[in-house]
């Protein structure tokens, strides 16, 4: 994965890559309803293989909410909405 310097990049394109943000916002959703999905069949049928996704997933999850927290940032700092 590469390492990008939000500095460099263009105004523009810093609010293109904003879209970041719904994606999370979908992966965020998806990734709750999945684990209480996997708490009901855990409570109703022992423990479930399904709940390994959610958890392998939530590292994907950090990852994203910390780009946009930076581009947030760095468009902040430009005065730019």
């Amino acid at each position: 994965m590469r390492s990008e310097s939000f500095k460099e990049i263009t105004t523009e394109d810093l609010i293109k890559k904003k879209t970041i943000s719904l994606v999370t916002g979908i992966l965020t959703g998806m990734l709750i309803v999945l684990i209480v999905y996997a708490i009901l069949l855990t409570i109703n049928n022992g423990f479930p293989y399904l709940l390994i996704i959610p958890l392998a997933l939530s590292p994907i999850l950090i990852v994203n909410f910390n780009t946009v927290t930076n581009i947030n940032r760095e468009l902040k700092s430009r005065n730019t909405n």
